[in-house]
């Protein structure tokens, strides 16, 4: 299949480097003003949920030569930095960079980022390939508790329990999916507040291939892997 993601370059001004810990809902909240800025509608439908997993977005990621260092109270953001946006639905991909070309910067909390550069990077992916995940995924159940999970088998059942509704929506048969990690890669747990609600999360770090139908790789890459997408959980990428 062929994919495409939006690269987005930042430049954090001077002063306004610090970026807080829990930084997945403040971006959130930016891309949906920075949205409404162009689509009033548009941004209500996503933030009311009327439009189910319309995006997703990575975490903040150094260029080449840098690296995110952190104090007690933040992330110091080196001078250059980018992240990575995605969905399925191309008026919201021109919404996005519409947004953006407007807007210029991006405040996130006190934290102040000029976007210097946009572009659309298409590549051509399949089940065979390595992956790596651009931003953590969050784990709930239907009764909004966080789920606990030890190691990729857990995270494999987990995954392939939240297939009914996809299968139902898309009109699809998919038994299951299977993250198999590469040698060396780990799998990390994280407690990330969004708002005043904290989300369980797991990072993987290294890579990893994903074992399920060719079906259900574009519903991935387009719409994330878990839950709470929209809010910067759950991206894969190569």
């Amino acid at each position: 299949m062929l994919y495409s993601r939006i690269r987005i370059g930042l430049v954090p001004i001077t002063g306004h480097n610090l970026l807080q810990f829990n930084y997945h809902y403040p971006v959130y909240s930016t891309i949906i003003k920075m949205i409404k800025t162009i689509d009033k509608k548009l941004a209500d439908d996503i933030h009311n949920n009327t439009i189910k997993k319309p995006f997703v977005f990575s975490n903040f990621l150094p260029d080449k030569g840098y690296k995110i260092k952190k104090n007690s109270i933040g992330l110091i953001l080196p001078p250059r930095i980018h992240m990575y946006m995605t969905s399925r639905d191309r008026d919201i991909i021109k919404t996005i960079l519409s947004g953006l070309h407007r807007m210029r910067y991006l405040k996130i909390g006190e934290t102040l980022l000029m976007v210097t550069d946009t572009k659309i990077e298409t590549q051509e992916i399949n089940r065979n390939h390595d992956f790596s995940l651009l931003s953590p995924i969050a784990l709930r159940g239907y009764d909004g508790k966080n789920i606990e999970i030890n190691g990729f088998g857990e995270l494999s059942k987990v995954l392939s329990s939240k297939l009914k509704n996809i299968n139902r929506h898309y009109k699809l048969n998919i038994k299951g999916i299977k993250i198999k990690p590469k040698k060396d890669t780990k799998l990390n747990k994280k407690l990330i507040w969004v708002k005043n609600t904290p989300v369980r999360a797991y990072e993987i770090v290294g890579k990893f291939n994903i074992d399920t139908s060719d079906a259900l790789l574009p519903i991935i890459m387009y719409m994330g892997l878990g839950d709470k997408t929209n809010l910067g959980f759950g991206m894969v990428g190569l």
